[in-house]
């Protein structure tokens, strides 16, 4: 089997993950060069992408397309907010995926494409410029939108609340880029009702319960509902972790559906929203199983994969800017769960959602300190609820479906799991954390080359010793190297050998 995947970015996450995914389950894997990709703000090469995209798949028959539809369209997840692409222009890219499977009726493709969000926050990093300055009131007067939507209310609504701030030429850029992206979610839907694709997901990245992405998946949903050739389309919050989910559902195929059972210590933890997302996290959950080609069971006896959730608390703490104060009950309950399955010999995916953009440390080190860590099929512990339960999944049935076929690459599936540790936990809560200290919680992209390098081989030298340190019951693995692949401290790119 041979999967190709156009990423959302160029990040590892939406690179390296789908890789080992592919991996894990025994298949061959083609990604675009870092040349083709995007490279944070700048684009990827849209025509360069398309002619690779074409000329793979007449390399590989009866491969499976797995398209990230942003980054053939607008060039990357961030792009996609940036770019004054045309509708047109847009379509015209879209339509690539037409004529590959017209050339190559046989091939599969299964594509994702993206609500855009509106970030609160005065932050222009992945943003227009004007966020610095309108951040916030753009975001409250898509909640305003959203909600005139749902109460049915008519109006003016531009000139509620923070609004009025915004001078009228930053509002028709913002919105005119949301009806643009929005359109191509719309175009995205036929194509599959057309028959082009074989397998939509629509997932919502950095959302809430009120705001214009929301609103945007009430018009989808409406659709979904009305196009019976549109009822298997899923919509939930997620972005991140969509190249992996996808490449675990092409890896399933036609095969049996992997069963999958959740299971979380805390069950009003399922019933809670987590940051950035607009629906409980069971609901979030049971989506992302569907969206790794699985389905869910509540029989544990029936379940080829126990999914545990560390859930969210009465108050969504998170990583990035701060310090959570770690539940050692909450940690504990978790743990105990963890072992309690592994001792029964299950096949166990831990989804820590306790906290965003990070790992809950008294969880890890609890699991640590035994060894059971090391027991997991997948763990993941990273940036939002949907980024870690989709990657956790994904990786788990890939174990599933290549143990099935025999063709199971545990060298991957350990590669996976240290690579989760050493970034979710060890960077995210632990190296991190004191960067932010040394430099008064400064998060801007660094600059500095000599001080960036000083700071990567910082963060090699204290990966290599927390390595050193698991060696008695981990799988051996090697350092090659760390770097910031944006040049800031947010995210971090592992090579392991």
């Amino acid at each position: 089997m041979h999967i190709v995947v156009i990423p959302l970015d160029e990040r590892p996450v939406n690179t390296q993950i789908p890789a080992l995914v592919a991996a894990i389950g025994g298949a061959g894997a083609s990604l675009p060069a870092g040349s083709l990709l995007p490279s944070f703000r700048r684009g990827a090469d849209l025509d360069a992408l398309a002619a690779w995209l074409q000329d793979i798949v007449a390399q590989h028959s009866g491969a499976t397309v797995v398209v990230c539809a942003d980054t053939l369209v607008f060039g990357g997840i961030i792009p996609a907010r940036l770019t004054h692409d045309s509708v047109l222009r847009a379509a015209n890219h879209l339509e690539v995926l037409r004529h590959v499977k017209s050339v190559a009726p046989q091939t599969r493709i299964i594509a994702s494409s993206l609500v855009m969000r509106a970030s609160d926050s005065y932050s222009n990093q992945e943003e227009p410029r004007y966020w610095s300055s309108y951040g916030h009131e753009l975001h409250v007067l898509g909640a305003d939108l959203h909600r005139s939507l749902e109460l049915d209310i008519t109006g003016e609504l531009i000139h509620h609340r923070g609004a009025p701030d915004v001078p009228v030429p930053v509002l028709e850029d913002y919105t005119g880029r949301r009806l643009r992206n929005h359109i191509i979610n719309l175009l995205c839907l036929d194509l599959l009702r057309d028959g082009v694709l074989d397998g939509l997901v629509v997932t919502a990245d950095d959302t809430a319960y009120y705001s214009a992405g929301s609103a945007e998946q009430y018009w989808i949903n409406h659709w979904r509902r009305a196009v019976p050739s549109l009822s298997g389309v899923l919509m939930y919050p997620g972005a991140d972790e969509v190249g992996a989910t996808m490449t675990a559902r092409a890896l399933v195929g036609e095969r049996a559906a992997p069963r999958v059972t959740m299971l979380c210590a805390d069950d009003e933890g399922l019933l809670r929203i987590p940051s950035y997302e607009n629906v409980p996290l069971v609901e979030s959950a049971s989506a992302q199983i569907r969206a790794c080609g699985s389905v869910r069971v509540t029989d544990l006896d029936d379940a080829d994969i126990c999914l545990v959730v560390h859930a969210p608390g009465p108050v969504n703490d998170d990583w990035w800017g701060s310090t959570p104060h770690p539940s050692p009950t909450a940690a504990a309950a978790t743990a105990a769960l963890v072992r309690r399955l592994l001792a029964d010999g299950r096949r166990v995916a831990l989804a820590d959602v306790r906290y965003t953009n990070g790992a809950d440390p008294l969880l890890v080190e609890d699991l640590l300190s035994d060894g059971s860590f090391w027991s997991l099929v997948s763990f993941g512990g990273w940036n939002t609820a949907g980024n870690t339960i989709g990657a956790a999944l994904a990786t788990a049935v890939a174990e599933v479906v290549g143990r099935r076929d025999g063709a199971l690459d545990e060298a991957a599936r350990d590669r996976a799991l240290w690579l989760r540790l050493l970034d979710d936990y060890l960077y995210q809560t632990r190296i991190r954390p004191r960067y932010y200290d040394d430099h008064d919680g400064d998060s801007s992209i660094i600059t500095d080359d000599t001080g960036r390098t000083a700071y990567e081989a910082q963060i090699a030298g204290v990966m290599r010793g927390f390595i050193a340190e698991q060696s008695s019951a981990a799988p051996a693995i090697s350092l090659a190297g760390a770097s910031l692949p944006w040049h800031r401290p947010f995210e971090v790119a592992i090579e392991l050998i």
